[in-house]
């Protein structure tokens, strides 16, 4: 399963431009993406983007869950808080299970 993935890293390295004929070890794939504008800058706002929603998404949670172990126990706030998490389920369930009774 990793083996294309490996493959892709160690093309990543090869001077020419071909995959069927190597020409040596090279970074100027690497050069040459570094100096990319249109690269650059989605990849930096990606990055932002990823890293705010990592640190809100651990802030809410941490809050979430102080919040909820100090309450005390409800089948109502359970049923609440296990919805968004069993709903996936039950939709890819629903959806296999039309298209393989076919």
């Amino acid at each position: 399963m990793y083996v294309p993935i490996l493959v892709l890293v160690v093309l990543s390295f090869n001077a020419s431009g071909l995959p069927t004929a190597w020409g040596g070890v090279t970074l100027k794939w690497y050069v040459k993406l570094a100096g990319d504008q249109n690269i650059i800058r989605p990849l930096i706002n990606t990055l932002i983007v990823g890293g705010t929603t990592a640190v809100l998404s651990t802030v809410i949670g941490t809050m979430l869950a102080l919040g909820v172990e100090r309450m005390k126990p409800s089948s109502l706030l359970d049923g609440l808080l296990l919805t968004p998490m069993v709903i996936p389920d039950i939709v890819l369930a629903i959806s296999l299970l039309s298209f393989l009774s076919c």
